[in-house]
């Protein structure tokens, strides 16, 4: 009998480290992180050692300023734990966590760039006084062998990811457009077209000007120019 309740309460421990935790942790800097799920894992930071992250970071508005879904491989944010993160804010934050853990926080937008890709790199229209609600999702602390090891796995699946897609979009698109233009991989769709060119007092002698837009096929827009 004392044995069953025994092997029920270490049951019912290792079932909460995986549930949502809601536990609150100040952090020495004075970041409240809100702890949605407590891993139970025993992987934290070190010094030298590749953070994997997933993160999601909206503005006031729930507009999406940053996320390893877009910017990541394979959902994956990878950042070497160098002098970057550690004379940084978010220093404080990591130490707090272990592998599989889940929690969220606010931080100035400026603070949060700094923190992951350092002062060159923050752009110049991004106000101090803005905040972030940061979501992050802790996938692993490793070494370098260990990350290539796991870098190897992310580029497999995102590549079978992508190829899933286009094999899905090639299939929407032979049955929705006639004319499709194939050659190597590439997949052209005449939108409309127009029987003649005018280039009466066009300045630039023997050249055409493009102008397009790029999208992914999901729909995010990626970039707009002309040539």
């Amino acid at each position: 009998m004392n044995k069953a309740i025994l092997l029920n309460i270490i049951f019912l421990f290792l079932y909460s480290c995986k549930e949502k935790s809601n536990s609150f942790i100040k952090t020495d800097n004075g970041y409240l992180l809100n702890f949605h799920e407590i891993s139970g894992d025993t992987n934290q930071v070190n010094k030298g050692c590749i953070i994997n992250l997933n993160i999601i970071a909206k503005d006031d508005h729930q507009k999406i300023i940053f996320s390893s879904k877009e910017n990541g491989l394979d959902g994956v944010s990878s950042f070497y734990y160098d002098s970057t993160i550690l004379k940084s804010p978010m220093n404080d934050i990591l130490l707090k966590t272990f592998t599989g853990d889940s929690l969220s926080f606010s931080m100035k937008s400026s603070v949060f760039y700094n923190s992951f890709f350092g002062e060159n790199f923050l752009n110049r229209t991004i106000i101090d006084s803005s905040f972030l609600k940061v979501d992050l999702k802790v996938l692993g602390y490793f070494n370098f062998q260990e990350q290539i090891d796991y870098q190897n796995k992310l580029e497999i699946s995102a590549q079978n990811k992508e190829d899933s897609i286009l094999d899905f979009a090639k299939k929407s698109w032979d049955s929705k457009f006639l004319n499709i233009y194939k050659s190597h991989g590439l997949y052209a769709i005449r939108l409309s077209s127009n029987d003649s060119l005018n280039f009466y007092g066009d300045s630039v002698k023997n050249e055409i000007i493009i102008g397009y837009t790029m999208n992914e096929i999901s729909g995010i827009f990626i970039m707009k120019q002309f040539i």
